[in-house]
């Protein structure tokens, strides 16, 4: 059977339509990872329902920041009423780059419909999202049968959070492949890196001094360099040229 992703819990802000104000972890951060759901999928990142999308998600962040050295920063869960009741979209960067499908009370497996018919398990329609291919669901009254097959599923839960997984680890190898590319093309020395990860992030001049133990005038010289370099006159400018280099692949639709 396919192992579980371990269930972490931290303080993960959520915002449902009509229920309360946002609240975001990392707010302006470019790199924030978006999971907005249709309103069947609702309970899987309601904190009052103990939603277990979210208990996935601190682990994902930590994992790829101790394996990458990156912090992708805030994950923002919300629900979204333009969404289909079993739709997920997940954003990165201000870019859509997946549109799902799941069903709660059933499992993902990685068998097409037909595989699954011709050992009496009745199946509907899936996709497995990392190499898009034809896979199926299967209602939870049946797991008995997928198990007595020795058939590897996920619940609706792990499905996302494996989809999630997937893109963000795409995002993090797009933005280390991005960033050594560029550090090189403009001779970024190793403080200017360190300002340019801040500034991107929405830090201040002041909390950009601090988090680096300089003054703000050495933050504003830094800057100065960086904007002489890459021929661009402002904070935003610097952020768009990296999140749009980093992100550039179309959406993901299934």
């Amino acid at each position: 059977m396919v192992n579980r992703i371990k269930k972490l819990w931290l303080n993960i802000k959520t915002s449902f339509t009509g229920q309360r104000k946002p609240h975001f972890l990392y707010k302006g951060n470019p790199g924030a990872v978006i999971l907005k759901t249709g309103l069947n999928l609702v309970p899987l990142i309601d904190p009052a329902q103990k939603g277990p999308v979210l208990k996935n998600i601190q682990l994902i962040r930590a994992m790829f920041q101790q394996e990458s050295g990156y912090d992708i920063g805030g994950v923002r869960v919300m629900d979204d009423l333009e969404l289909e009741d079993n739709q997920y979209k997940i954003e990165i960067a201000g870019k859509e780059l997946a549109l799902n499908q799941a069903y709660i009370k059933a499992n993902f497996v990685n068998k097409s419909v037909p595989e699954l018919n011709n050992i009496d398990i009745e199946a509907f329609e899936g996709i497995n999202p990392v190499n898009r291919k034809k896979a199926a669901w299967v209602s939870e009254n049946q797991v008995e049968k997928l198990i007595m097959q020795g058939i590897p599923f996920l619940n609706t839960s792990d499905y996302i959070s494996t989809h999630l997984s997937y893109l963000v680890k795409q995002y993090v190898r797009n933005t280390k492949e991005f960033q050594d590319q560029f550090w090189v093309k403009y001779n970024i020395s190793d403080r200017e890196q360190d300002v340019i990860r801040l500034v991107i992030q929405g830090l201040t001049t002041r909390e950009t001094a601090q988090k680096l133990f300089i003054t703000e005038s050495t933050v504003k010289t830094h800057l100065k360099n960086i904007f002489q370099k890459i021929n661009i006159k402002s904070r935003l400018e610097l952020t768009q040229i990296i999140t749009n280099s980093i992100v550039s692949d179309p959406p993901t639709t299934y």
